[in-house]
């Protein structure tokens, strides 16, 4: 805290009483063109560039078979090819890529991807691994302008370029058909960009160019994965940063705030809105086809499939008629229909400490199709029709479900629900039901009126397979549903049936899924078009089945691993193997004092600030105003980038691993080599040693264990020695015969 400790040699320290007052960071000085050439031409930069190309690159085809989740990546390109609906729980842009590069090679769509290490048909998958490799080399590159941007010395991002060369996760994770270099490659170029738009001339055509990229680089890592949100974040926190100091611009009137407020929500909103639904109206198109992915879908999606089941059963008459033969299908998790059979509830269904059941006939939702799916919709009301006309069944109508299989009617009452003892039991009731007579204890009444009720629509007619409904028991006032609970042995494991008080819950509704009719089957024999599903009803349903399919991720995994573990480099992925007397294998592991050295960097940075903060309160000035300014700018864009993309995983309750994490990596590397050159050259006054003597000797260090690594990561034999010489940690789990 001594305050001889100068600014720079000659320069007294500023008395705390002297001290200039609090003002506006000085404004970042433009990238001129003739700079930026500069930049791509210095030798560090071409270094940084090719070493990554060389590492990425090498033995690309190797190995010729599948490796951890490229059975899944390759599959999706394969099935987009073929024009075939799948369902998967990230955006497509990724995956329209690789389907690209595969259309390009020639990609043999008759391959079926079975199983981790099968033998790849033909090179159609070199091509694949190579745009993966493309992204995962311009991640340095882009590491490495980035510091400059942040205004840092060419050494500074030499450091940060080399740190991203030399990592052994990165490296791997950039050369097999995986998805993560693109993300760490989009979320990269969107602070890159967004750090070239804050050095820009307002209105300027490098102002408009700069944004305009900073908007399609975040709708591209969205559209990769949703993680890419935690970079939206990130970005969002820079543009409020600014805003705040552009609001206390007293230069600048209030039309001035407001444009540049505008600027920054429609670049950085509503361009990446526009681009990210694109990217799904595309998906749409290149999949008209029935595939594996239907099942996931509601019934209504699914109708617009060319060849699936329910766009076929639209030759059965559409609107629904009292009289009817029908199956109902729930909508939405899990995929089952209503089911009745000929055995009752046990008394007690819990063992018998637990609840008593009313012991009448079970009714189950059945995931298969089956003859006990079948009803038939009564009227209750019975009103009297002439021999050729058919009642429409419409909103709000009275209805009675009666199962076709034992002729017994779909009922509920206050009876205590199998699993659930918060909803109702809905049996099927027939003789014998009653128990006791009227007025006696004990009597159980018929009760089996329901009221359909339409949803999400203002039509009034129910149409098969595109209008979903709901069933309300008018006793009682509960909505028919399947709580996706599993019954014991009693129930066959099928799925309960209860009734929910809860009406606007996602698990009460329904769709007719097939549907006959005797007066009205001849006259509609031509199968009617399914009525177009709007793209705005695609994409949200789209969106709430992936919500779900993420959060139903929580089975645990041999290689998961909790984000406590991350930073530290705990725990990595076995990808791929090849038993033999030398082991083969892929092994996904970052570079350990890559990983250490980044991670050290957080607490120097927390060091280095409380001690400008204290020396700060003694009155002495250690870095000049523009100083100041890049190591807070600097500080925000690349911790925060590390916080934004780490931090989040803890609240998330799905399985996750090591590869989570290389978003948070990328800018805690850039951190680090900020850190460093600060230290060194601010700090210390040592700017001119910084290179020479700091860079080379750190990225010799690191390209040396990169190298001992290097096996792991390119699945390079190794005996069964050198791969226990390279287990460090405990936990690094590597295939040993």
């Amino acid at each position: 805290l001594d305050c001889r400790s100068r600014m720079a040699k000659g320069k007294s320290p500023v008395p705390e009483a002297e001290a200039p007052a609090a003002a506006p960071p000085p404004a970042p000085r433009p990238l001129p063109a003739l700079s930026i050439v500069r930049v791509l031409l210095d030798w560090r930069f071409l270094v940084v560039t090719l070493a990554a190309i060389a590492t990425r690159g090498w033995r690309i085809a190797d190995p010729p078979s599948i490796v951890f989740d490229e059975i899944h990546f390759g599959r999706f390109a394969s099935l987009y090819l073929q024009h075939k609906y799948y369902f998967d729980v990230h955006p497509p842009l990724g995956r329209l890529l690789l389907a690209g590069a595969g259309h390009m090679a020639g990609m043999d769509t008759s391959f079926a991807f079975k199983e981790i290490g099968q033998a790849y048909p033909d090179d159609s998958y070199v091509s694949m691994r190579m745009l993966v490799a493309a992204f995962g080399a311009a991640i340095a590159p882009v590491a490495y302008l980035l510091l400059i941007a942040l205004r840092f010395t060419p050494w500074a991002a030499f450091l940060a370029g080399a740190l991203v060369v030399v990592d052994n996760a990165l490296v791997t994770q950039s050369r097999l058909i995986l998805l993560d270099a693109m993300l760490v490659f989009f979320v990269a170029a969107a602070a890159l960009a967004y750090a070239c738009f804050r050095r820009t001339t307002p209105y300027s055509l490098p102002y408009w160019l700069t944004l305009f990229l900073t908007g399609v680089a975040l709708a591209c890592a969205v559209s990769v994965k949703f993680v890419g949100l935690f970079a939206v974040a990130l970005i969002g926190l820079l543009a409020a940063r600014d805003m705040w100091y552009i609001l206390g611009d007293h230069a600048l009137s209030f039309g001035g705030v407001v444009r540049q407020l505008l600027v920054r929500l429609v670049g950085l909103l509503v361009v990446p809105s526009i681009i990210y639904m694109l990217f799904f109206q595309l998906h749409f198109q290149l999949l008209p086809l029935s595939g594996p992915g239907d099942a996931f879908m509601t019934p209504r999606f699914q109708a617009q499939l060319q060849g699936s089941t329910f766009a076929t059963q639209l030759a059965a008459p559409t609107r629904v008629a009292f009289g009817a033969s029908i199956t109902l299908q729930h909508v939405y998790e899990p995929r089952c229909w209503l089911h009745s059979h000929a055995h009752r509830y046990p008394i007690y269904p819990n063992g018998e400490d637990g609840l008593i059941s009313s012991h009448q006939q079970q009714v189950t939702c059945y995931p298969f199709a089956d003859v006990n799916n079948e009803w038939e919709l009564l009227d209750p009301t019975n009103l009297t029709l002439n021999q050729d006309q058919v009642r429409l069944v419409q909103h709000g109508d009275l209805v009675r479900l009666r199962h076709k299989g034992t002729n017994k009617t779909l009922h509920s009452h206050d009876v205590a629900g199998p699993l659930t003892p918060t909803a109702q039991e809905v049996t099927c009731y027939g003789p014998g039901d009653e128990r006791k007579p009227a007025g006696e204890p004990g009597h159980m009444p018929l009760q089996d009126v329901w009221r359909v009720e339409v949803l999400g629509s203002t039509e009034p007619e129910i149409n098969v397979v595109s209008t979903q409904i709901r069933f309300v028991h008018t006793i009682t006032n509960t909505a028919l549903c399947t709580t996706g609970k599993i019954l014991p042995a009693w129930g066959f494991h099928q799925y309960e049936a209860v009734a929910l008080k809860i009406q606007n819950d996602l698990s009460v509704i329904w769709t007719i899924d097939q549907h006959t009719h005797p007066r009205i089957l001849s006259n509609e024999t031509k199968v009617a078009a399914a009525k177009p599903m709007p793209f705005w009803d695609k994409f949200t349903e789209l969106h709430a089945e992936m919500f779900r399919a993420n959060q139903r991720l929580v089975n645990k995994h041999t290689y998961g691993s909790t984000p406590l573990a991350w930073p530290l480099l705990e725990r990595g992925i076995l990808y791929w193997q090849l038993p033999g007397d030398e082991v083969s294998q892929i092994y996904l592991l970052g570079n350990p004092l890559v990983w250490w050295f980044a991670l050290m960097s957080i607490p120097l940075c927390i060091l280095l600030a409380v001690g400008y903060l204290l020396r700060g309160r003694r009155g002495c000035v250690d870095m000049s105003p523009r100083e100041q300014t890049r190591a807070i700018d600097a500080a925000i864009t690349l911790y925060g980038g590390w916080a934004l993309n780490y931090f989040p995983f803890f609240l998330m309750s799905r399985q996750l691993f090591l590869h989570h994490y290389l978003p948070a990596l990328f800018f805690s590397l850039c951190a680090a080599a900020a850190v460093a050159e600060h230290a060194v050259a601010v700090t210390l006054r040592l700017p001119r040693a910084f290179g020479p003597v700091v860079v080379v000797p750190l990225v010799a260090v690191f390209a040396g264990v990169f190298y001992y690594f290097a096996p792991l990561s390119y699945g390079l034999a190794l005996s069964p020695e050198l791969v226990t010489e390279r287990k460090w940690l405990p936990d690094w789990d590597f295939y040993r015969t």
